[in-house]
């Protein structure tokens, strides 16, 4: 089977990449950013103002050979 990563476009958009002032946020304790903006998210999306959100996560180790198709993805990051 042969797949690849595929980014959507940004329509004309600013490609900012890497010295985007969004992703030097997340250098230092990448879990915690990657949380506080999981749960943010699930707070803005939320359909009952009146209801809690629930988020829960599991952190998980896997080897690279578990990724798949990582070679694609390795060349476009």
């Amino acid at each position: 089977m042969s797949m690849i990563w595929h980014f959507p476009s940004t329509d004309g958009g600013p490609d900012e990449g890497i010295n985007d002032s969004g992703v030097w946020q997340f250098e230092g304790n990448r879990e915690s950013s990657v949380a506080r903006e999981c749960i943010q998210n699930s707070l803005d999306a939320r359909v009952d103002e009146n209801k809690p959100v629930r988020v829960v996560f599991s952190k998980i180790a896997v080897d690279n050979y578990q990724i798949p198709f990582i070679d694609g993805l390795n060349s476009i990051i």
